[in-house]
């Protein structure tokens, strides 16, 4: 659940700041820092490097648990 959360919240901030439907992650560094900042990593020096961590981890728990449901493999 905490997954699905934290990638609707990135996906609702893409949103917000195209101003319309969009489900990439900026690949231009600004951009990236600037949705980072908004979902809350901090204003340090790397907050996409927290960023980019942290959905590392959030898209590898969804995948082992989806190949769980879907194919009853264990992570």
């Amino acid at each position: 659940r905490e997954g699905y959360i934290f990638l609707r919240r990135i996906e609702n901030h893409l949103q917000l700041y195209e101003n319309q439907q969009a489900f990439n992650i900026p690949s231009e560094h600004a951009n990236l820092k600037h949705l980072a900042r908004s979902l809350g990593f901090g204003n340090g020096p790397t907050p996409e490097k927290a960023f980019h961590d942290k959905l590392k981890k959030v898209k590898e728990q969804c995948r082992a648990l989806f190949e769980r449901v879907f194919f009853s493999r264990k992570p």
